[in-house]
């Protein structure tokens, strides 16, 4: 039994490898491939974007329900980390004032208060960090906001999540984000659609006409639309488009093989910037890898390689990235080996690890075996 489940695997693996040789050549047709060229960056503005989406959802609201009070903390905890370290660095006043600014929203938000003015107090501070963080010339790129847009639309907290969270998880609430996320999304189509032909702006307009149905307003509907997939099939689409408007790559799981190799490359820094003591730009790339390892890698490979897979899961949790909620095995993961005695162990609750630089090497070793798994 042993014998056939091994040579499963290595069939399946043999066939991504092949597809990996196939698809490697489709990504090379664009001139620009900001999810490989600019890793980090790219989840740097993410980031920044998701805090933008998140105080429009707020400001919709004006005074803000309980139930959204999970959108207020990830504000804090989960989108302001993917930049910190970089802000902190290039302007510390600016992220102090960033602190302060979403200090006062959470204490207006728990306070029951209308918080039109403090959401206007954060943007104020957020358009700086954004400058700070992202270059001007980075930021008036076609691939970078193409990139940017099409997270927007396809990742953790994006459109086409927004009513499949809803829906799947029974969790309504994650709806608005979703509205939230198409409003921004538009904002920047409309920066990008001088680049559009006439046909490819039409349909374009066609799949945003679709997404606008499935999200009229902020306001959970009465009755959610009865597919989960449905705002997906028109994402997808419009990053298809935006890949052509914008000759850029934006589809990094293509080539499994090359982006396991990446992801070790990414994770390198990572180690040298805790073993530096510099915490916070080390967790920048280790979110950066954790999403894109999440998104794209982690499925097949606790299907071909169970072990290696909670190896890179544990130790990503054992790091503080949350990752993909619905993998119980990154929950039930260890931080580490029989031989990193000063390191804690990842339980339920994702405990960290009490080295991190010692769990970084135990992460890069994992993923080592990952791209030597998929033959990258």
């Amino acid at each position: 039994m042993i014998g056939h489940v091994a040579s499963f695997r290595r069939s399946v693996v043999a066939v991504v490898t092949a597809v990996a040789l196939l698809a490697g050549s489709a990504a090379a047709q664009y001139g620009a491939d900001p999810f490989f060229e600019d890793t980090v960056l790219q989840s740097r503005a993410f980031g920044l974007e998701m805090m933008g989406v998140r105080l429009t959802l707020l400001d919709a609201y004006g005074t803000v329900p309980d139930e959204l009070a999970e959108h207020v903390e990830a504000i804090e905890e989960a989108d302001l980390p993917r930049f910190a370290g970089t802000l902190a660095a290039a302007a510390p006043n600016t992220l102090a004032a960033l602190e302060s600014a979403i200090e006062e929203l959470e204490d207006a938000v728990e306070g029951g208060e209308d918080v039109t003015d403090a959401v206007t107090a954060v943007r104020d501070v957020h358009a700086v960090a954004y400058a700070a963080v992202v270059p001007d010339d980075v930021r008036a790129s076609t691939a970078f906001r193409a990139a940017v847009t099409a997270d927007l639309l396809l990742a953790e907290g994006g459109v086409a999540e927004g009513v499949e969270e809803a829906i799947e998880e029974d969790e309504p609430w994650e709806y608005p984000i979703g509205w939230a996320a198409l409003q921004r999304v538009e904002e920047l189509w409309a920066g990008l659609a001088e680049f559009a032909s006439a046909e490819q702006d039409s349909f374009a307009q066609q799949y945003f006409d679709t997404l606008r149905d499935i999200y009229p307003t902020a306001t959970i509907p009465d009755v959610l639309p009865s597919n989960a997939e449905e705002a997906e099939a028109p994402a997808q689409s419009l990053v298809g488009i935006l890949e052509s408007v914008s000759d850029a790559a934006l589809y990094p799981g293509r080539d499994v093989r090359r982006l396991s190799a990446h992801l070790v490359e990414v994770t390198e820094p990572a180690c040298l910037a805790y073993q530096a003591g510099d915490d916070a730009i080390a967790f920048e790339h280790v979110v950066a890898v954790g999403d894109l390892y999440d998104a794209h890698l982690t499925d097949f490979l606790g299907l071909v390689a169970g072990d290696v897979d909670e190896a890179v899961t544990g130790m990503l949790a054992a790091l503080g990235y949350g990752g993909d909620d619905d993998d119980d095995d990154a929950e039930e993961g260890e931080a580490g080996s029989d031989d990193a005695d000063d390191e804690d162990e990842v339980d339920d609750d994702h405990e960290l690890a009490g080295d991190p630089a010692a769990a970084c090497g135990e992460l890069l070793e994992a993923l080592e075996e990952a791209r030597s798994t998929l033959g990258g």
